[in-house]
C-alpha cells in the first residue's frame, strides 16, 4: 500500500499505513539515541493498514488592550496526539502500554485474565511508525519520544474488526540537549 504523510492547515499528518512499535520511555537511558538493544526490545504492536494520524495544535492567547482592541497574540501550550484509528486485540500490549493493568496467565490451562482497575495507570511510551511507500522508494519513520495513552477502551465486537482498541496516545515533550522540547521526529529516507 502506497503512503505519504500529509500535512494541512491544522498541522495534522495523516500517516497512513505502517507498522507500530513501542518500549516503555523507563527501559529507554535517551529516546533521541536508542541503543541496539533498545532498538530490538521494541515491542511490535502490529500493521496498520491506514488512518493513522499525528496532530499537532496550540493554543492561541489574544493580547487586548482597553482603547485599541486587539494588539497581538501570544502561543500559548501545544497539545499533540497520535491516534492509530483501531489495533487488534492483544491483552499483554494493552496491558503494557495503554492501560498499565494485569494480566494472569493460568499454567495449567493457559487462560488469559485482563484485568482493568481504578489504581491502574498508563505508562509513559516511546512509540515508532514506520512505513515504506516501494513506489516512491521511500521510507518514514516518525519517532515519538514519549506519550501516554489517551483512548477509551472501547471494546467493538463488528463482523468489519472483531474486538479492536483504539490505540491512541496524547505526547509529552522531551527535553534534548540542546535545551529543545521536542515531541516527535519525521525521517524521510531513500530505500536502497
Amino acid at each position: 500500500m502506497a503512503f505519504n504523510y500529509v500535512t494541512n492547515g491544522d498541522q495534522n499528518v495523516v500517516l497512513g499505513s505502517g507498522d507500530l512499535y513501542a518500549i516503555k520511555v523507563s527501559e529507554v537511558v535517551d529516546v533521541f539515541n536508542l541503543t541496539t538493544l533498545e532498538e530490538a526490545d521494541l515491542t511490535y504492536l502490529g500493521y496498520i493498514e491506514s488512518d493513522a494520524e499525528l496532530k499537532s495544535s496550540a493554543k492561541k492567547i489574544e493580547l487586548t488592550a482597553a482603547n485599541a482592541g486587539r494588539v497581538g497574540t501570544l502561543q500559548g501550550q501545544k497539545t499533540v496526539s497520535f491516534s492509530t484509528g483501531i489495533f487488534s486485540w492483544n491483552l499483554d500490549n494493552v496491558s503494557n502500554f495503554l492501560t498499565g493493568s494485569s494480566v494472569t496467565t493460568d499454567v495449567a490451562t493457559g487462560k488469559k485474565t485482563f484485568i482493568y482497575a481504578e489504581e491502574d495507570r498508563s505508562p509513559r511510551v516511546y512509540l515508532r511508525f514506520v512505513s515504506t511507500d516501494t513506489s516512491a522508494n521511500k521510507k518514514i519513520t516518525v519517532n515519538m519520544l514519549a506519550g501516554e495513552f489517551a483512548g477509551e477502551l472501547a471494546l467493538n465486537w463488528n463482523s468489519d474488526s472483531p474486538i479492536t482498541f483504539d490505540y491512541s496516545f496524547d505526547l509529552s515533550s522531551v527535553k534534548d540537549t540542546a535545551g529543545k522540547h521536542q515531541y516527535y521526529q519525521i525521517i524521510s529516507e531513500d530505500i536502497v
